[in-house]
């Protein structure tokens, strides 16, 4: 697999946020297909993500993985229930992270489609 980006590298928090709940679970709305907040945050750093999905991740990544600001202020609301683990038989590494954000990005450009 070439891992060289092909994007820009995207914070899953948006900028000047970071995870607190790196074990959270995003669940892709496209196919319900569930992968970490970290391998989200690792998928996006290394350009897996474009630049017009990275807001609307950043928008899916604020409550399960516990986006707050880096200096402290204007945390986002964290959830108040333990994130669910991914199933025992889902892929790992970064094909795994790939799928998931392609997903995601389907569903991306199914939103943008309807607008």
């Amino acid at each position: 697999m070439n891992t060289a980006p092909k994007n820009p590298p995207c914070n899953a928090c948006g900028v000047g946020k970071e995870i607190t709940i790196p074990d959270g679970i995003i669940i892709s709305p496209a196919d319900g297909t569930p992968a970490t907040c970290a391998e989200i945050e690792v998928g996006a750093a290394v350009g897996l993500v474009t630049a017009a999905l990275c807001p609307f991740l950043a928008g899916l990544a604020a409550m399960p993985c516990g986006c707050m600001n880096v200096d402290g202020s204007g945390t986002t609301p964290m959830t108040t229930t333990a994130p669910t683990d991914a199933p025992a038989d889902s892929d790992s590494g970064a094909t795994h992270v790939s799928y998931v954000i392609s997903a995601l990005m389907a569903t991306y450009v199914a939103i943008v489609a309807v607008w």
